[in-house]
């Protein structure tokens, strides 16, 4: 049986998947889904090599600017596509202001966790 792990997140990821929640998807759509995974960890590696660029310090301010919205998009649509919000069938819709903020302090967490990988590992 797969797990969240197997796809490179872990459930304290604030990503607010339950593992029954991950294994409806898994069953659900077993061809799709994983794929969707492998996407959601591709936008984790870029927001990383985002973060790197921004602290090179070889960025103009405009560039910045472009690289902050990136640092909060990525991991959000990373999240949308962890919760299977992409996959064939399921409704796409605006998320509500209370999953906004959830995902901002999902984003807030991952950013940290980078930050620190990157001056500690």
């Amino acid at each position: 049986m797969a797990t969240p792990q197997d796809h490179g997140f872990q459930y304290n990821d604030a990503t607010g998947l339950t593992e029954d929640d991950f294994q409806h998807l898994m069953k659900a759509e077993p061809e799709k889904y994983p794929e969707r995974l492998q996407i959601a960890r591709s936008l984790d590696q870029w927001a990383k090599a985002v973060k790197k660029q921004q602290a090179s310090g070889e960025v103009n301010s405009l560039d910045q600017e472009r690289l902050k919205s990136l640092l909060v998009a990525l991991p959000e649509v990373a999240t949308a596509m962890r919760h299977g919000h992409f996959l064939p069938g399921k409704k796409h819709r605006a998320p509500t202001e209370a999953e906004l903020e959830n995902a901002e302090r999902a984003a807030d967490a991952k950013l940290k966790a980078a930050y620190e990988e990157g001056y500690n590992g």
